[in-house]
């Protein structure tokens, strides 16, 4: 997949993956299993700050985990994001490191309330990658947020809990093995997707599900349910900027990539990744309006990692690429320097594609494209653009609708329409040297030329 970005060399993606270490009977050591969370400042526990967080309290410079996050803050301040799903996608390129795995990790926050308290379970979906066999493979982690050495109880799920030495707590664990691609040896470059949703089950307790996709189809390998929290109320994930978690970290969320489990950290010798961070907006999966380069949640970390924000030519997505090099935390993108497309539809559930204007709609086939609900969809896209808007009845189903989006920063609100043409009169005769004047009324959206 082609990707640019306007200020800095463009570097061809080309990427190596990962197998894990078992013992003799296939059991996974301890190390393979924990990505413990990276501890904060105690005194920042449940803190309440109107201003927003300081992002930079755990982690203001390499080494760190690096890719693309949202903590809540943006060019207008702190904000909270609620969601029941989120969806990270890699595109592994190249990778060389000092170690024999990488990991990329999709790291977010539960919160609930449960008579009158509130909770926090830090969820992970990780991918690990063994660099020297090129082996891919799904582990799961759910640690408890909610007070420093908390530990995870009352949890049901294919995995068990695990005690932590090092950090002195309990956490849950499960490995997807002997799955549809996991493990699976491949070759580069590759794409994969992590998804997490959360819902509650006839009793009020909440359910965390842990999905991959490496080529087989999203594979559901996990459901966790949280036994000790029947009719637990709010529950979602969530993104935070006005409040620190209970052990003094972030109600943020975050695809990146880091070390080996166990709180490890990989020097890169050189890499080509990109990644894209969704989560569900109610109608359709959104990438993040307000992304940063760095994540802080997890222990694993990478050194050398440098950071930028680039686009597709075809799509006008945004996404986080990552390269070697001395890097520097901050901020890829914000909500004022983005195009964001919001798209009525007459259709109420269905198959979109918003893609570049400049591709012809003959060739619009080759168009990926995304399912929505609701009447509508919203995208986060590249503000410099035109874009092309085809609405589908499903993804095999026949155009109902059409639009267009042009190159604008901030929001951009679209009335996709069915396209038509009605000629003012439909039967005509005329005799020789005769001449009449037809009007056609055309109903649609774009620009005429």
């Amino acid at each position: 997949m082609k990707y640019f970005q306007a200020t800095v060399q463009i570097f061809l993606i080309i990427l190596t993956l990962i197998i894990p270490f078992y013992r003799g009977n296939g059991v996974k050591s301890f190390n393979s299993l924990a990505m413990p969370p990276m501890m904060g400042n105690e005194s920042l526990s449940w803190k309440f700050v109107p201003q927003g967080i300081n992002i930079y309290a755990i982690y203001s410079s390499e080494p760190a985990p690096m890719g693309i996050a949202d903590y809540g803050i943006g060019p207008n301040g702190p904000y909270i994001l609620t969601t029941n799903s989120w969806k990270g996608v890699v595109y592994l390129n190249s990778v060389n490191v000092n170690t024999s795995e990488v990991t990329f990790q999709l790291n977010v926050n539960l919160y609930y309330t449960y008579n009158d308290h509130s909770y926090d379970l830090f969820v992970q979906n990780v991918a690990v990658l063994n660099v020297t066999n090129k082996t891919l493979f799904f582990v799961d982690n759910i640690w408890n947020s909610t007070a420093l050495y908390a530990n995870v109880t009352g949890v049901i799920g294919n995995g068990r809990i695990y005690s932590c030495n090092s950090c002195t707590t309990t956490f849950y664990a499960y490995l997807a093995w002997n799955y549809p691609g996991s493990p699976e040896i491949i070759s580069f470059p590759t794409t994969f997707q992590l998804k997490v949703d959360v819902t509650t089950n006839s009793q009020g307790e909440p359910v965390i599900c842990f999905y991959y996709n490496d080529g087989y189809g999203w594979i559901k390998y996990d459901t966790v349910t949280v036994i000790n929290a029947p009719g637990a109320s709010n529950v979602h994930f969530m993104v935070n900027g006005y409040e620190y978690t209970g052990v003094g970290n972030y109600f943020d969320a975050e695809l990146v990539m880091a070390g080996p489990p166990g709180g490890h950290t990989a020097y890169v010798y050189s890499a080509n990744v990109g990644l894209q961070l969704f989560y569900w907006n109610g109608h359709n999966y959104q990438e993040i309006k307000n992304a940063y380069d760095f994540g802080s949640d997890t222990a694993e970390k990478l050194y050398n990692a440098y950071v930028y924000s680039a686009y597709f030519t075809y799509t006008g997505e945004l996404l986080s690429v990552i390269i070697s090099g001395s890097g520097t935390l901050g901020q890829l993108w914000n909500q004022n320097s983005v195009e964001v497309v919001q798209v009525n539809s007459p259709v109420y559930s269905g198959y979109a594609k918003i893609y570049n204007f400049s591709i012809p709609f003959s060739d619009s086939y080759m168009i990926q494209g995304f399912n929505f609900t609701g009447g509508e969809f919203i995208q986060t896209l590249v503000p410099t653009m035109q874009y092309s808007i085809l609405v589908y009845s499903s993804p095999n189903g026949t155009l109902e609708d059409e639009g267009y989006a042009p190159p604008e920063y901030g929001y951009v609100v679209v009335n996709a329409e069915s396209f038509s043409i009605t000629p003012s009169q439909y039967n005509i005769s005329l005799s020789r040297s005769e001449s009449t004047t037809l009007t056609l009324n055309i109903i649609g959206e774009g620009p005429v030329y």
